[in-house]
């Protein structure tokens, strides 16, 4: 039983240092980066400038904008990072919908579009504005996304930034970490698939059952602004043979 229980927290240890890692790539923050006190002011003044959205080439329908996520478009959730779509995306939100139950939706994927010239020329003044429109960020994440916004404009920095590098508040943190994890999962999903061909009919289905209500509960958990992370590992790999033993399978 030890032996067994030694290779299960061995597998768990390699993936939770896997989404460490993205997690820590995700909140690179430039440590030169002043905070910027007059915030407030910077942002009364960014939002009261008249801002018309572009023209998109290729727009989707009614029906598609109302369906899409600009986050999961933004960062490739479902396999391959779409910024195009996540700019008409996040447009459509942030002109339909309350950006107040979501630090990402509508704004926060504009102001990571345009600070990092994705699907658009990269506009620092823009991201500054569209960080300012965000309702649910904390006052001190607020000095220093928008320092560091500041910082990377006048420097000419082509920097990487997300929305992560300033997060403060247990709210932000616990979106941060959705995102890490979302992120790790894809980067372990080829090591899965190629192990999963191996599995009995019967385990495909109890996993897509497992996965279903997985899926479930962090949709409630996102609803409910829950900042508790998620173990890293879904599962662990027996070392006997290509099958799983996934904690809380449905029977």
């Amino acid at each position: 039983m030890l032996p067994r229980l030694r290779s299960y927290l061995t597998i768990f240890g390699v993936a939770a240092a896997v989404g460490c890692a993205v997690a820590t790539e995700a909140s690179a923050q430039d440590p030169s980066s002043p905070e910027e006190k007059n915030w407030k002011a910077i942002c009364t003044q960014a939002v009261a400038q008249p801002h018309t959205p572009p023209r998109f080439n290729k727009p989707q329908s009614e029906d598609q904008l109302q369906k899409c996520d600009s986050q999961a478009l933004y960062y490739g959730f479902d396999g391959k990072a779409d910024p195009a779509a996540a700019l008409q995306c996040a447009y459509y939100e942030r002109a339909h919908h309350s950006s107040e139950d979501d630090f990402f939706k509508g704004p926060g994927v504009l102001t990571m579009l345009y600070a990092n010239g994705k699907a658009v020329h990269r506009n620092y003044d823009l991201a500054i504005r569209f960080a300012c429109e965000n309702p649910l960020a904390a006052e001190a994440e607020m000095e220093l996304r928008i320092g560091h916004l500041e910082h990377l404009r006048d420097a000419g920095e082509t920097s990487k930034f997300d929305l992560c590098d300033d997060a403060l508040s247990d709210q932000m943190l616990g979106a941060c970490a959705f995102v890490s994890q979302k992120l790790a999962e894809l980067k372990r999903k080829p090591q899965l698939e190629a192990i999963s061909r191996g599995w009995s009919s019967q385990v495909r289905r109890r996993s897509r059952r497992w996965k279903k209500r997985r899926r479930s509960s962090r949709t409630r958990a996102r609803t409910t602004k829950s900042t508790s992370l998620e173990p890293a590992a879904d599962f662990f790999i027996k070392p006997s043979a290509a099958s799983f033993a996934i904690s809380s399978w449905p029977t």
